[in-house]
């Protein structure tokens, strides 16, 4: 039986794929990729349930989706993955997710990028909405792109989030931090009130960004750090 390749990149991505199905962020729906060293992008494979997968489900696409090794379809969202590799050669990762309370605010019509939590301000900065578009199409995969290049996560309007990052794990943790936010605004909002940050309150947390030139998990990703 042949060894299949990337073995180790393998293993990372489905413990990804897992936890975000553990934590009920993607099960059946939801998609994650990297992008190796050699320019291969590894994605997870379509309909297959995230707590079932195991690294043999993985497919091995090129940087135009054409299968290089793997027995299942690549993400039915691959446009989406690539179209972010193009315009950031420092994403290694991309994550596409369906986070519960995120998706609620979209739907809701409540936006995420007002400034009420300082650690989210301060890790992520401003998080637009994109507006919607048909999942898995080509207007989805373009939609992004303005905001992909000036951002690491982009809510997508009914359609969950899209997370980059210079390794699969900052990815991840970007929707966490996103997901808490949302389930924040909706809880202060079914009390009645949202009280966002002071202006001097932002822009202290810029200084203080600039200051300790932030490069940390849920900072900007690296160049140069693409396994």
């Amino acid at each position: 039986m042949k060894r299949l390749s990337h073995p180790r990149e393998r293993k990372e991505l489905v413990t990804i794929c897992r936890r975000l199905c553990l934590r009920g962020l993607a099960s059946s729906d939801g998609n994650a990729s990297m992008r190796l060293r050699d320019g291969a992008v590894l994605i997870s494979p379509s309909g297959i349930y995230k707590c079932d997968l195991e690294p043999t489900d993985l497919v091995l696409v090129d940087m135009k989706g054409g299968v290089l090794e793997g027995r299942h379809r690549p993400s039915t969202e691959i446009a989406m993955h690539l179209a972010a590799y193009r315009l950031r050669d420092d994403v290694c990762a991309v994550i596409h997710a369906h986070p519960l309370w995120t998706t609620a605010c979209t739907v809701a019509g409540i936006r995420l990028d007002r400034p009420v939590l300082p650690e989210v301000e301060f890790h992520l900065g401003t998080i637009p909405t994109i507006p919607y578009a048909t999942p898995s199409s080509k207007a989805s995969a373009a939609a992004i792109g303005k905001a992909i290049r000036a951002h690491n996560l982009l809510v997508l309007d009914r359609h969950g989030v899209l997370a980059v990052g210079g390794d699969i794990e900052a990815a991840y943790m970007r929707i966490e931090k996103v997901e808490h936010l949302a389930q924040v605004v909706l809880t202060a909002k079914m009390a009645g009130r949202t009280r966002t940050l002071r202006a001097a309150d932002v822009e202290a947390l810029a200084r203080l960004r600039k200051e300790l030139n932030y490069q940390g998990r849920f900072g900007p990703p690296r160049r140069g750090s693409r396994k």
